[in-house]
């Protein structure tokens, strides 16, 4: 236990032995056990939560004591104050009801809302973007405002603080500027920099890789930071993270390792491994099927980690996911029920299919000839489907592609234009 943390709650003890109905030193107490743990008060273990419930039922007007409860608080959890039930949003209304300026409790309420969410306080209603800059409003350098509020613009779009406009990069850049070692602060605003892009940085220029390596130089346990170090590397290339050459695949081991939770960081780890090789995840041997499949136990409607899957599986092969077993062509039908505009999934069904073979999806029944039209449908340039399309006529038969007529041999000269090769796989993204 840290040495100011240790002094606070013998502090806090100390009151309380004088004072049992001491609001503050219950207050103060919770705050020291805010990482876990329980702490014993006449006979009695107190955790954090009972701390601030203990704080309220000496006065329940201390705003502090509310917002720190609701912290406490998971998404969900209801807990009785008074014979009152609470939520965690309602506990950072109660805080901001007795003091309109608790910029934390700003902050905390904004986290509570998703996009589009509003929320009365007083006689207004609140955006989780309006909560941040009401936060910002009392606090102007709180770092970790500054970075949710350039989260709700990362789609475009400027919001205003004391007469100033900022887009998502300048919130980002006011965080680190509040505090300079602000992993996520680094790691966001690497997420605004486009391949090739840069931006300067105290006289010195970052790219997304640099950025993202600042981030683990602020916390080498960042997870998110580490798989979008790993999307910017190249096949075989490697970088230096502490002293260690790292490759794409040890970046997404990384983060997997640090957050198992970040399901594309699966698929994204899958897309390293070739045929018959397998990693080790905590003592767990994991294929590039495993990977996808893992994946899609967080997001079943990943369309391109279906597509990815589908290609891990050999002929006669099956996945389990979700309880169901999947073959190689129903993994392909199912990523275009989710993606139906894949050019490469409609390519990858196509070949799966033998001449004379038909699959249903979305309702409609396709053949090999069809899947590959549907491809060119979605993408006129793309030209593994041209050339393949031009091996299903026969000498002489023509096929329409758009308002044109096509030989086999129009179909071939047309793959050699655009470029027959392309990736056989896709990459997730990682947020």
């Amino acid at each position: 236990m840290p040495e100011d943390t240790s002094s606070k709650r013998a502090s806090s003890l100390s009151a309380l032995a004088l004072n049992p109905a001491n609001s503050s030193a219950w207050a103060n107490l919770g705050v020291t056990l805010r990482e876990g743990g329980q702490v014993e008060v006449g006979g009695k273990e107190y955790t954090a939560r009972d701390c601030f419930l203990k704080a309220l039922e000496c006065d329940p007007k201390m705003g502090s004591a509310w917002g720190n409860l609701g912290n406490t608080m998971k998404r969900g959890d209801r807990i009785k104050v008074k014979g009152k039930k609470y939520e965690k949003r309602d506990c950072y209304l109660k805080a901001l009801e007795l003091d309109p300026r608790y910029e934390i409790a700003w902050y905390n309420l904004g986290r509570t809302l998703k996009s589009g969410d509003k929320v009365r306080v007083g006689w207004k209603m609140y955006t989780e973007r309006d909560c941040y800059l009401k936060a910002l409003e009392f606090a102007p350098k709180y770092g970790a405002v500054w970075n949710n509020l350039g989260g709700t613009l990362r789609k475009g779009g400027k919001a205003q603080v004391d007469g100033k406009e900022y887009d998502a990069q300048d919130c980002f850049l006011k965080a680190r500027e509040s505090d300079p070692e602000d992993g996520d602060a680094w790691y966001n605003l690497g997420l605004t920099l486009k391949e090739g892009g840069w931006i300067e940085v105290e006289g010195k220029e970052y790219t997304a890789q640099k950025c993202f390596l600042k981030a683990l130089e602020c916390n080498p346990l960042m997870g998110s930071a580490w798989g979008n170090l790993g999307r910017t590397l190249e096949e075989g290339e490697s970088i230096q993270v502490g002293g260690k050459a790292c490759t794409k695949q040890d970046c997404y081991l990384k983060t997997v390792e640090y957050d198992p939770q970040i399901g594309a960081a699966w698929a994204l780890l899958g897309t390293t491994l070739r045929d018959g090789e397998v990693v080790q995840v905590e003592g767990k041997a994991y294929s590039k099927t495993d990977c996808f499949r893992k994946t899609l136990d967080f997001d079943r409607r990943d369309g391109v980690t279906w597509d990815n899957l589908g290609l891990s599986l050999k002929e006669g092969k099956l996945a389990k996911v979700q309880e169901k077993d999947y073959a190689r062509r129903d993994c392909f039908v199912t990523a275009l029920e989710y993606c139906p505009r894949s050019v490469i999934t409609w390519y990858h069904l196509g070949c799966d299919l033998k001449s004379g073979e038909k699959v249903k999806v979305r309702g409609k029944s396709y053949n090999d000839r069809k899947c590959f039209l549907k491809a060119l449908e979605c993408d006129p340039q793309y030209g593994p489907a041209w050339s393949s399309l031009g091996y299903t006529l026969k000498e002489g038969e023509r096929v329409k592609v758009g308002n044109e007529e096509f030989t086999a041999q129009d179909c071939l000269q047309k793959a050699r234009g655009f470029g027959q090769l392309r990736s056989q796989g896709s990459k997730p993204t990682l947020r």
